[in-house]
């Protein structure tokens, strides 16, 4: 065999056992520290694939690039573990949390796409048909410390009350004007009085006045009788 081929044929060896041994070292184990739910997506919102016990052992496929939640797989479930809830075994020989040592231990970085893990994992799933629903949600950050998400169909409190503006006052009318105008009460009429009662002849010696002249003689009395 010439010398070229040999070359070429440990060249293609020394390639595989690479790529082997790569993909072991990517490839960690992890231990559930508490009772966890293996979700369909980074996410706590995603639906729940299996509740696993604490204790299950998983292979760690990769992770997230702030090792916040990784892709893990425990036969036959696929799906994904928030790392702090993970241990693994350091260099040293001592356990810690996924999330703090995943960079240190090797653990490679991976993506989340989800319409091809869907369809390569969970197309036999109750809500594989619901992958355009939440292919559209954003996957939040949880490696901020102190950060909590927001629970299953959060919804934001309402803008603070503000009662509504009291209704316009109407505008100023004078009272209507009396084409009339102001006539005053007519003044009281004085009390009936009948007149006084003379006897028919109009004479009334008591109230003092003077007695009737004598309307035979014009008026002055008879002289002495005449002799015949």
């Amino acid at each position: 065999m010439p010398f070229s081929h040999v070359k070429a044929a440990l060249i293609t060896v020394l390639l595989a056992l690479t790529v082997l041994t790569s993909g072991v070292q990517a490839q960690q184990t992890a231990q559930a520290r508490v009772d966890v739910n293996l979700r369909a997506g980074p996410n706590r919102e995603f639906p729940v694939v299996s509740a696993l016990y604490a204790g299950t052992v998983f292979t760690v496929l990769g992770c997230l690039g702030d090792y916040s939640w990784c892709d893990v797989q425990s036969p036959p479930h696929r799906g994904w573990v928030a790392a702090n809830n993970l241990m693994v075994l350091q260099p040293d020989g001592n356990q810690a949390a996924l999330n703090v040592a995943g960079a240190v231990i090797g653990i490679g970085i991976t993506t989340f796409i989800l319409n091809n893990y869907w369809r390569e994992h969970y197309y036999n799933r109750p809500w594989y048909g619901q992958s355009s629903y939440w292919n559209g949600r954003p996957v939040p950050y949880y490696g901020r410390p102190g950060y909590r998400p927001p629970p299953p169909h959060y919804r934001p409190p309402p803008p603070h009350y503000r009662p509504p503006p009291p209704p316009p006052r109407p505008a100023y009318r004078p009272p209507p004007h009396n084409s009339g105008g102001y006539r005053p009460p007519p003044p009281p009429r004085p009390a009936y009085r009948p007149p006084p009662n003379n006897g028919g002849s109009g004479y009334n010696p008591g109230q003092g006045g003077r007695p009737p002249m004598n309307q035979g003689g014009g008026g002055r009395p008879p002289g002495p009788p005449q002799a015949r």
